[in-house]
């Protein structure tokens, strides 16, 4: 009776290492090779630290990859893994940062809108404005595409005639318009005008 119930005891234990045995052979299967291997899907990797060193550089130092506060960064960090600087940095609200904190222009923070009137809002703040229109009773009033948050710093005028009386001028500058008066009070001059301001 003994030994039956130690066969079966024996059984068992062989039972468990071939089911182990077949649980690390499907692990060791389904690994990936440290090169040579493409893994697909998304990789969700969850951290605060550097998760992925990408190259080494000179000097000891080397790139890390780490997302943070929901912006990613790619790094500059020493031998030991120490932080030197941010390489590059993307926030969740559009804002794109490169050596030295400065801001890379796109179309978040540069918006525009074109045709034959528009506005090209820079990353600086300074925004360029173009328009165009016919003089009445010698001269144009003109409402900008988007008003100046603080300076309207030139308007310039240009005409489009043969007349060479048709000399323009600006006045009346405000931060959302300007007034071009034409000289002689010449009617009917088409007009093309760029803006500067911030």
């Amino acid at each position: 009776m003994a030994n039956i119930q130690l066969l079966q005891g024996t059984e068992k234990i062989k039972d468990s290492y071939g089911k182990i045995n077949t649980s690390l052979t499907n692990l060791n299967n389904n690994k990936l090779e440290k090169s040579g291997d493409t893994m697909t899907g998304p990789l969700e990797i969850k951290s605060t630290f550097p998760v992925l060193k990408l190259a080494e550089l000179e000097d000891n130092l080397s790139s890390w990859v780490m997302y943070d506060s929901g912006s990613f960064y790619v790094q500059l960090r020493d031998s030991d893994g120490n932080w030197v600087r941010d390489l590059l940095r993307l926030s969740g609200d559009g804002l794109i940062q490169l050596v030295g904190n400065q801001t890379m222009w796109h179309g978040g923070n540069n918006p525009v809108t074109l045709g034959g009137t528009g506005y090209q809002r820079l990353a600086s703040g300074l925004i360029i404005q173009w328009g165009s229109g016919h003089t009445s009773a010698g001269s144009l009033s003109v409402t900008l595409p988007i008003a100046y948050p603080s300076n309207h710093l030139i308007t310039i005028p240009v005409a489009e005639t043969g007349d060479v009386t048709a000399n323009l001028t600006t006045a009346s500058y405000t931060t959302s318009g300007v007034t071009i008066l034409c000289s002689n009070a010449v009617e009917n001059i088409f007009v093309r005008w760029y803006s500067i301001g911030y």
